[in-house]
């Protein structure tokens, strides 16, 4: 998204803003300018500021993550963007394993062969599956809490239910015993995300096959950052609509 489109959103924005409370107006405003300096001296993560924009009140919510409520939900997820996390949620349908379809054929012309009807089997097996991506960079900073949370939209459950630590003792951020109601039936704890320190960030890319039925039509990944440049726990909530392409 270009800088046009930038300063375009937050034109409206602003001028929404006069009809809700002028206190959250004026800590937006500023948050604002500041989220535009940052964009043109290129002091902020950019795919940040473009996922910020495009799931504004305004923007042109072109990804799979629902929108913002309101300006309370803006406001807070801009939080976020400062601190330097840059959370990117995302599903695709599973693809088909050929492995459960192609065997071994030394005799034929390809050294292999497909048995199209465990083709046919396989592919109707992951009719009902769908593949979640998710990527997190989290800035390198003296002390670190870090919580990641999935849920099913309308229904109660948890999917996962993942927790980090950083101490001003060490440069690893490492999991710890996650919150709430801990891990889900769904989700093991040895396939929870391990981050790795690369350029003063920690980043961790993981993905997971899981039934359509268990995420539902919606699935919630709510945030929580605490570190040592914050008082308090700075939050976000992406909703990735399951039924987007």
């Amino acid at each position: 998204m270009g800088g046009f489109g930038v300063v375009s959103g937050i034109s409206t924005i602003l001028v929404i803003g006069f009809g809700v409370t002028a206190g959250l107006v004026v800590g937006l405003f500023f948050g604002i300018l500041t989220l535009l300096l940052g964009v043109w001296v290129v002091t902020l993560v950019a795919p940040s500021v473009q996922m910020w924009v495009d799931r504004s009140l305004v923007g042109f919510h072109t990804s799979q993550v629902e929108k913002f409520e309101d300006l309370v939900s803006e406001k807070s997820s801009l939080e976020m963007v400062f601190q330097g996390v840059v959370v990117e949620l995302s599903w695709e349908p599973a693809a088909p394993d050929p492995t459960n379809y192609i065997e071994s054929d030394p005799s034929g012309v390809m050294g292999f062969s497909i048995d199209s009807e465990a083709q046919q089997l396989e592919e109707e097996r992951v009719e009902d599956l769908v593949r979640i991506y998710l990527r997190v960079r989290v800035p390198k900073l003296g002390a670190i809490g870090l919580v990641l949370r999935l849920t099913p939209h309308d229904v109660p459950g948890t999917i996962f239910d993942w927790s980090y630590q950083k101490t001003r003792e060490s440069n690893l951020l490492v999991s710890a015993e996650a919150s709430g109601e801990g891990y889900g039936t769904t989700q093991e704890l040895e396939s929870q995300p391990k981050f790795s320190l690369k350029n003063k960030a920690y980043e961790a890319e993981w993905s997971h096959v899981y039934e359509k039925r268990v995420l539902t039509h919606m699935a919630d990944l709510a945030i929580g950052f605490r570190s040592t440049n914050t008082q308090s726990i700075k939050s976000d909530t992406l909703t990735l609509d399951m039924e987007s392409q």
